[in-house]
This record gives C-alpha cells, structure tokens and sequence, in this order.
C-alpha cells in the first residue's frame, strides 16, 4: 500500500530528522516513491542544516536562503565539486559529532576523505537495505554474502570495504580478498556448498569477478535459482581490460550458475556520495526518492535536458556530517519518471564515462 499521500513533511528539525529516518526505513520506500514537494523539503532542510553548521558551506552558499529551495528549484542548490573533498576536507565537515573519516581508492593519485558521524552511517545502510529487500527481493535472515574483497581491518577506512563490513552485520558474510589476493579456492568451495534454497550474493569489482568466472569455465558451479552476482567499484586499476556488460553477463551467468542475467547487478555509489543506487533485473539503475540527480553542461553546469549526457550531480539530504550536494566526475544522464517493468517508478541512472584530466581542469575554471 502506498504511502506518498499521508508521508508527512518536515516542520522542525527534529521532525525533519524523524520524518527522514522513518522515510528511509519504510517498507517499499522505492516502489512507493514521493511527491517532487515531499523530496524538495528534506533537500530544503538538508541545506538549512549544513548552511547552519558548516561555516565553509554558508560561505560558499553565498547567502542563499534554504527557504527558497522547492521542487522547482533544487539546480540552485550549491553543488561541492567532488575534488573539495581531496584537496580540502576539513572544511566540509559539519558539525561537531564524532565521525568516522571514510576514504576512497585513490586510483587516480589522490584520496577522497569524507567524514560520516553515526546518523549518516546508519541512513547509509538504510539505502542498502531499501534496495536490497526491494530490487534483490532479499531479507535480512538466512542471506549468505560472498565478498570479494578484504575485510575493513585490512583496509583501514576504505569506503567500500566499510560498507561491506557494515553489510556483514546484516547479512553472513565472509570475505575472500587476504593481503591483496584472492583465495579462489576457498570461494569456489564456498558457492559450492551454498543452499540452493538460501539466497546467495557473490559481490566484488567487476574484474575480479571476471577472473573468478574465467576461473570457473571447465567446472561452472551448479545452477542455483537465487544466486546474484552483485558488481561493485567499476574497473578501477585495470580500465584496460574492461570488457561490455553483455559480455560480462555472458560469463558470469554459467560459471556462477545464475539463474540468468537477471542475476547480474551493479550497485552505484562513491564515497562522496551517501546513497547506493542499485539496478533491477532490467538493468536500470533506480534512484531512490530521496536522491535529486541531474546532469549538468560541462562548460556552463547548467542543468541539461532528461535523458541529455552531462556532469552527473547529487543531491542527497541523508548525510548530516558533509553536504550532500555533489558535482561528481561522472558523464551521464538521468531518465526522468520511468515506470520500470520490475514495479518501481522514479528517476533512472545511467553512468557513461570518467571526465579525463583535460575535461576535469576545464570543469574546474567554471566552479
């Protein structure tokens, strides 16, 4: 049962707090959506809040007024260039709680550093399990999560591996990924002896799922009707061995016995960016209804035309510790209200490219 019409708006800031939280853990929250209205005051409240504690911010806002955000006007609310937060991450952090100081690869020479305190963590999880319990039909019980990848204390505060520690305490999981190399044997012998009747995720970066399936190829694993080979952080270190998503698809689906390609998700995210976006079995990369993004001219970052290819921005009311309103150094374009066949209606991502160094330092000149 939807429950669009009686969600209520925020009114105060503690009731702006409640009202979010409650929102992000409602039951069905993407395939119930929200009212552009609904959205625009918890993006409203978001940049009052940060305009308020965030002297760095409130600068860089340049006297705008939250109160004049609304549905229509969520492209005037000032965008932090992802960069901010290599070069200057002191001054995004917002308020005084204690945070956690969450940071990214660093593959292209430079580290992201983005301080998350114990409310933006946990609204973070939300998300994940919003689009887990919807998109991947998976509970909480009896869900067994293969992760390739090393586990948070050999990693220290490496985003992705942070989140998949903090999935760990939803789901079993365990982690393959030992001092920088995979233990391919012991995940082999692991999906081998998965239930077929227990859900199974096989979650990593694409490349290392491609060398798990190529390892596969003259013993595929036996079919296992709820298995998901969940994709995660792109081709970073190794872009010039990136293969297609069908051909991708292609050698998952028997290797790891998936029950199709269906099977085969990317989960969306960045370190600067407090929300997953998660695909369906059609392939379409959901926003959930709290998440404003647009695509943005290159040369004027205005907003572009839905379904035109720009810079992708976000706007993200679920961090209280950073603004959640980021320029990223993506190129792509957003579907606008598209009924998916797999029941959710609501905004659609599509990630095409990295903006190269050329790009990247004439995007700079217009910030």
């Amino acid at each position: 049962m939807s429950t669009t019409a009686t969600r209520p708006a925020p009114t105060t800031t503690a009731d702006e707090v409640s009202a979010l939280d409650a929102w992000l853990s409602a039951t069905d929250v993407l395939r119930d959506g929200a009212t552009p209205e609904v959205r625009a005051a918890f993006l409203r409240d978001a940049v009052a809040h940060h305009v308020a504690h965030n002297p760095a911010y409130a600068r860089y806002a340049d006297g705008l007024d939250p109160a004049s955000i609304d549905a229509d006007t969520l492209d005037r609310i000032p965008l932090l260039p992802s960069g901010v937060f290599k070069r200057a991450a002191d001054l995004v952090r917002t308020g005084s709680e204690p945070v956690v100081m969450t940071t990214s690869s660093g593959t292209q020479g430079t580290v992201s550093r983005v301080p998350r305190d114990d409310a933006t963590l946990m609204r973070f999880f939300a998300s994940v399990t919003a689009a887990t319990h919807e998109l991947l039909d998976v509970e909480h019980a009896e869900t067994v999560v293969h992760n390739v990848g090393p586990r948070v204390d050999e990693s220290q505060h490496l985003w992705i591996s942070y989140v998949m520690s903090g999935v760990s305490v939803l789901h079993e999981t365990d982690f393959y990924v030992r001092d920088g190399a995979v233990e391919t044997e012991r995940l082999v012998a692991a999906l081998a002896a998965d239930d077929p009747s227990v859900p199974s995720l096989v979650v990593g970066p694409p490349p290392l799922l491609w060398d798990l399936a190529h390892a596969l190829r003259s013993r595929p694993l036996p079919a296992h009707p709820r298995r998901f080979a969940v994709t995660i952080g792109g081709w970073k270190g190794r872009q010039g061995q990136a293969v297609a998503r069908d051909a991708l698809h292609d050698v998952l689906v028997p290797s790891l016995g998936l029950p199709g390609a269906g099977a085969v998700r990317d989960a969306f995210n960045m370190v600067e960016l407090n929300t997953i976006a998660l695909e369906c079995a059609h392939h379409a990369k959901h926003c959930p209804p709290w998440l404003y993004v647009s695509a943005r001219d290159a040369r004027t970052l205005a907003p572009v035309e839905p379904g035109e290819s720009g810079l992708l921005a976000y706007c993200d009311p679920t961090p209280t510790s950073f603004p959640g309103f980021v320029l990223s150094e993506d190129f792509g374009w957003v579907d606008r209200d598209v009924a998916c066949p797999c029941g959710v209606t609501g905004d659609v991502l599509r990630i095409e490219r990295r903006v190269n160094r050329l790009e990247s330092r004439g995007c700079a000149m217009k910030i």
